[in-house]
């Protein structure tokens, strides 16, 4: 293996793993903060009114 295409192939599985904790740690400090990240809320209020399906 050259020592150009062996530097690339280091450089690129450092790449993914520095992506990858990246993406850890802000799913971390997301659920630390609280947020629910999937701007979904549970619906307010009593519901559906009598009588409707």
């Amino acid at each position: 293996m050259r020592s150009g295409v062996k530097t690339g192939v280091i450089g690129g599985v450092f790449a993914v793993m520095l992506g990858g904790a990246g993406y850890g740690a802000y799913n971390i400090l997301s659920a630390l903060s609280g947020d629910g990240g999937t701007g979904a809320r549970p619906p307010s209020g009593p519901g559906r009114p009598a009588g409707t399906r």
